[in-house]
């Protein structure tokens, strides 16, 4: 004759199965929660159309502003990030995904110059990124899409700024359509990619130039 637990037995090994089972599904929905989160922050963070407050904008010498950055919430695109790196043994450089590293960057002619590559024709499989015919110089765009495209849906439409416009960029060696970028619009200088960001100077009649934000 087979031996019976006793109920006490049997209702404890109930129980401590009961909040097993409770802590496995708390511990999933945690998981599927805290992963919808991230790739929820993850797409705004990089779809970001204006930066966060205080991003720096500078690493040693070189200095580089919005759709760039080098912090999350500062650079419109995965693409446009971009890393400062410092060593002990130097000054602090910038540099590009790939390890290119970054001399100066130019936002109203929309190119870069990085230091010799030892292979420049990368750049053509780079998204974002175009290859130039002028050693050390690379061209970049800041959305993937075209000018006639960008400005038809206008929905996540990158430049930002009052008179601005959109420029297509195209690689100098393939003619390949890389994307678009923004530029100040004739007589207005400053950053496109900022609420506000191009600026115009008037000559006043006292004959004193002004800059306003129109």
């Amino acid at each position: 004759m087979c031996a019976q637990l006793p109920p006490e037995s049997f209702s404890v090994k109930v129980y401590y199965f009961f909040h097993l089972i409770l802590a496995f599904f708390f511990s999933l929905a945690k998981f599927i929660w805290s992963d919808t989160l991230f790739f929820s922050s993850r797409n705004t963070v990089y779809d970001f159309v204006q930066p966060k407050a205080n991003c720096a904008t500078s690493c040693g010498n070189v200095s580089f502003a919005f759709p760039f950055g080098t912090e999350v919430g500062c650079f419109a695109n995965l693409q446009l990030y971009l890393t400062c790196s410092n060593p002990r043994s130097s000054a602090p450089f910038l540099q590009m995904s790939d390890g290119s590293v970054v001399t100066s960057i130019s936002i109203d002619e929309g190119i870069l110059n990085v230091l010799k590559p030892s292979d420049p024709s990368h750049f053509v499989e780079t998204p974002l990124y175009a290859f130039s015919e002028e050693w050390g110089v690379v061209k970049w765009a800041v959305d993937s899409t075209t000018c006639k495209n960008a400005t038809a849906i206008k929905k996540g439409y990158r430049c930002f700024s009052n008179n601005s416009d959109c420029v297509d960029v195209r690689d100098d060696k393939t003619y390949r359509e890389v994307g678009y970028r923004c530029k100040c619009s004739r007589g207005f200088q400053g950053n496109p990619y900022l609420k506000d960001g191009c600026t115009g100077t008037i000559f006043s009649s006292f004959g004193e130039n002004a800059n306003l934000t129109l």
